[in-house]
């Protein structure tokens, strides 16, 4: 393409999905380079587009929705797949980001951790700290200097990651609807079983 590293952030733009940590982190990792670029990805939010369309120009805010083909190419388009989460049901951004060979940072916790580890991407620091979710919260949050550090390891194009992505992809395509289903139905089976 055009010599450029491709960073991706997708979510709700909320504080859970860790937002809020992508756009300065970037900026302090990156401050003044060309070579690089941030996409965020979400549904319409005019905080979030406000406070990044007035960047340099190598950032850009996606806050319209997507189909699925466009969202795989979306995926495709890009180097690096920033998710510094606070907390997953299951993290399906971040399989589908590996299934399109992008490499991966965030923090192996919650659901995120049924799939994603050292093996398949790189795995971010965190700490527990205090947050507002409606109500005060413990959450894990990661730690900002180590996000800023594995931003600038992934500009500067590690020879693992070729092989991290291989194999992030490689786990993600056996997450399918159809494996989902058979543990569902195995589930219900035992359940059946113990009833009976």
């Amino acid at each position: 393409l055009d010599g450029r590293t491709r960073f991706l952030w997708v979510g709700q733009a909320n504080v859970r999905k860790g937002w809020d940590l992508v756009g300065p982190t970037f900026t302090e990792a990156f401050p003044g380079r060309t070579d690089v670029s941030l996409t965020l990805k979400t549904m319409p939010h005019a905080g979030l587009a406000a406070q990044f369309r007035t960047s340099t120009g190598r950032v850009r805010v996606i806050a319209e929705a997507y189909t699925d083909a466009e969202m795989a190419a979306l995926y495709r388009a890009h180097d690096v797949f920033i998710f510094p989460t606070r907390g997953e049901g299951f993290g399906l951004p971040a399989l589908e980001a590996m299934a399109a060979e992008c490499l991966v940072l965030a923090p192996a916790i919650s659901g995120l951790a049924d799939f994603f580890d050292g093996r398949v991407g790189w795995t971010l620091p965190w700490a527990r700290r205090p947050a507002w979710y409606g109500i005060p919260v413990s959450v894990p949050e990661v730690i900002r200097a180590a996000l800023v550090t594995a931003l600038r390891a992934a500009a500067a194009g590690r020879e693992e990651t070729a092989t991290l992505r291989a194999r992030a992809r490689a786990r993600a395509l056996t997450y399918t609807w159809t494996r989902t289903a058979q543990a569902v139905l195995a589930a219900v089976d035992g359940l059946a079983a113990q009833a009976a």
